[in-house]
């Protein structure tokens, strides 16, 4: 998922949001981010466990965190049977939604 966080799409345009069912439920989420700039907002991902019913936040961050490729290694609470990235530019937060 790539999502520009430079004008026209700064302040607060979002979520933009990648969701997909999983074949076999996981225990833990691995993926690669890359936030950099002063404009980058927040990117969460949220795991169901009951596909897609009920969301829970298992990781998230927000800002600029240079300009590298970095690695999350997300393990989760209970097998998640779906996940979901959203993606916020600026300042606009999740609570906002």
């Amino acid at each position: 998922m790539y999502v520009e966080a430079s004008s026209p799409n700064y302040p607060s345009v979002g979520p933009f949001i990648l969701e997909s069912a999983l074949d076999i439920p996981a225990s833990y989420v691995e993926f690669y981010y890359h936030m950099y700039g002063d404009t980058i907002g927040t990117l969460s991902l949220n795991v169901s466990s009951d596909s897609g019913a009920t969301w829970t936040t298992a990781w998230s961050l927000s800002g600029n965190k240079g300009n590298l490729w970095k690695l999350a290694e997300v393990p989760l609470l209970s097998p998640a049977t779906n996940v979901r990235f959203i993606g916020m530019t600026g300042s606009f937060s999740l609570g906002d939604m």
